[in-house]
């Protein structure tokens, strides 16, 4: 029998600018030693991943990796034996138990939409199974308990469920992303959507008026005007030594922050390659006092195609779940295997705040140094920055500005 498992994420964030000023106390979100650990491995990949979507070098990159991981987990929920080890393999997960994973997302869940009332940030997710098909309740059950999917059956076949389905993703991400799809295979039996939210604003916003033209020096050496919100202030913190440069720019109650990283180096792409979670706490463990902070105004649109995101994965060693002998049999008694993996993001950042969002498809077929001094920090060339939580240091959102 041959059957076509589609698997869909949609992974949504949006963020505007909110009238916090920040004064709410954030206590942080509280991690046992296997919390940690799931941590740890999910901005391990995070930053592995982030680096072959960004090996080109030539386009500006921003992508989910939590959207992708929480894909990848919801996919493993279903996966059994060898195929279950290569995904959560590939993410470093393979010394950790599915419950140990499990109960972190769960937590951080929860945890995240409660993290800064003056941010609102929300997950939701979905599963959407074809009429008629044999589906194991178990794994149905598992999604909803962890992930608190929200179940759908429908008729692939019909041009209403398209229009159902973008309406999920128009909904959840209050119109960020009105259209994910343009068709559904009429041979597909399952799609899993996510959804993250985001909208909140910077604690200390940037002065309109102090916004200034300047020279953005892109990635292949063309120069090109872009106006650059200016800031001089020991409101932010950050890192500074000979290879790079570091600003956190904390939202509403410091709960979510953005993290540029810019480098001294003319080799971008190996300075990617060589982000690590080690890094990152050497630079978060280290501040300066003063920071003279120049940040350019952005609007950067980025989608991996069906090629990109599939062959990154694939690339860091997950094989299996693409090829004939995977074994989805958690999910269904049919041989199914995954076809394509595909997210589309945008972010706009301006003086106020972000505004983001970010869409995946994933598609399964049938088997046939202490600086104590003003620290100019000036994002004028090819740079990295983040979407972060601040107590557990997650990694929600990442991209790259070349050009």
């Amino acid at each position: 029998m041959l059957a076509v498992l589609s698997v869909c994420l949609f992974s949504m964030v949006s963020c505007e600018g909110l009238s916090g000023d920040g004064d709410e106390k954030y206590d942080g979100i509280a991690l046992t030693k296997s919390n940690e650990a799931v941590r740890d491995q999910s901005n391990d990949f995070s930053l592995k991943l982030f680096g072959e979507l960004a090996a080109s070098g030539k386009d500006n990159v921003f992508v989910s990796p939590m959207g992708v991981v929480m894909l990848n987990l919801m996919l493993a929920n279903g996966a059994e034996g060898e195929t279950y080890n290569q995904i959560v393999g590939t993410m470093g997960m393979d010394r950790l138990t599915k419950d140990e994973i499990n109960a972190y997302y769960k937590m951080m869940y929860k945890a995240l939409s409660r993290a800064d009332k003056k941010v609102s940030f929300s997950l939701a997710n979905s599963l959407w199974m074809k009429q008629d098909f044999s589906f194991n309740g178990s794994y149905k059950n598992v999604l909803k308990n962890v992930y608190s999917a929200e179940a759908y059956t429908v008729d692939f076949t019909k041009s209403a469920t398209l229009d159902q389905i973008n309406r999920w993703s128009d909904t959840k991400t209050s119109g960020m992303v009105p259209k994910i799809l343009d068709y559904v295979n009429s041979g597909t039996i399952l799609m899993l959507a996510n959804a993250i939210y985001f909208k909140g604003d910077w604690t200390h916003p940037f002065k309109k008026e102090a916004t200034v033209s300047g020279t953005f020096t892109s990635l292949d050496g063309t120069k090109q005007n872009v106006m650059y919100m200016c800031r001089g202030t020991k409101d932010l913190t950050g890192y500074a030594d000979e290879e790079v440069c570091v600003v956190r720019m904390p939202y509403g109650n410091g709960a979510f922050y953005m993290e540029a990283i810019l480098p001294a180096t003319d080799d971008f792409a190996s300075f990617v390659k060589g982000l690590s979670k080690d890094k990152l706490v050497k630079w978060g463990n280290n501040t300066t006092e003063a920071i003279d902070l120049q940040f350019p105004k952005m609007d950067v649109g980025y989608d991996t195609g069906d090629a990109l995101l599939t062959g990154a994965l694939m690339n860091l060693g997950m094989t299996l779940p693409f090829s004939n002998a995977a074994d989805f049999s958690g999910i269904s008694k049919n041989p199914v295997n995954v076809d394509v993996v595909r997210q589309k993001a945008k972010i706009t950042v301006d003086e106020t705040g972000t505004v983001a969002a970010a869409t995946g498809l994933t598609a399964l077929r049938g088997t046939l140094g202490h600086v104590s001094v003003i620290t100019q920090m000036h994002f004028n060339h090819p740079f990295v920055y983040m979407i972060r939580e601040s107590s557990t240091g997650a990694i929600l959102f990442m991209g790259s500005k070349v050009e």
